[in-house]
């Protein structure tokens, strides 16, 4: 489980693509403290250490995790969010992201807003339900508030800080990002289901 802050930012080192299923090499960040078999969430997707080396961390990505997620268009050289994953004694200042990516999504415009920028993505209709104002969601796995929810798109603002320390703002390939809607809202909204039968 995570939190949705990111603690560091890193570089892909290697790529290694076997029919969708891909071994990635991304360089160990000095303040990440992981060993193999830890979970760490890159660009909010949970992945497993599965090697550490002098050159980086080696995570593994299996056939699902490609197709669900914006890892299939990764190469060396790009740096990607990177959150290890919560322990008993961390603050939660995000909210509970556990790095299961539910689709990809567009990103639609981005729009200076004061003091922060203000982006607009793509509301998918499956999703709609769990998207409310002022709610959650983990964006390449930062943890945002929802400022505005329309019929077809939502938006989050981000303050100077998350701008330039997650990547957001960085053009993806197919301006895709990765999207978990708030695991609570997911949950309150099945046992309403539940209820009502």
């Amino acid at each position: 489980m995570f939190t949705g802050i990111i603690q560091a930012r890193s570089r892909v080192l290697q790529v290694v693509n076997i029919n969708e299923s891909l071994t990635l090499t991304i360089a160990k960040p000095k303040k990440i403290v992981c060993q193999v078999g830890s979970s760490l969430a890159i660009n909010g997707v949970c992945l497993t250490v599965t090697n550490l080396s002098e050159l980086g961390l080696q995570v593994t990505v299996m056939p699902e995790t490609y197709r669900k997620t914006t890892l299939k268009y990764i190469k060396v050289n790009d740096v990607v969010n990177i959150e290890p994953a919560l322990t008993l004694k961390e603050p939660i200042d995000g909210h509970f992201v556990l790095g299961h990516v539910d689709q990809t999504i567009p990103l639609l415009e981005k729009i200076a807003d004061g003091n922060s920028i203000k982006l607009i993505f793509e509301l998918p209709a499956p999703l709609a339900s769990f998207i409310a104002y002022k709610g959650s969601v983990a964006i390449d796995g930062t943890s945002l508030t929802i400022t505005e929810v329309h019929k077809k798109a939502f938006t989050v603002n981000l303050i100077p800080y998350t701008a330039a320390n997650t990547g957001l703002l960085v053009a993806h390939k197919a301006h895709q990002y990765n999207l978990e809607v708030d695991v609570l809202a997911r949950y309150l909204l099945q046992s309403q289901l539940e209820a009502s039968v």
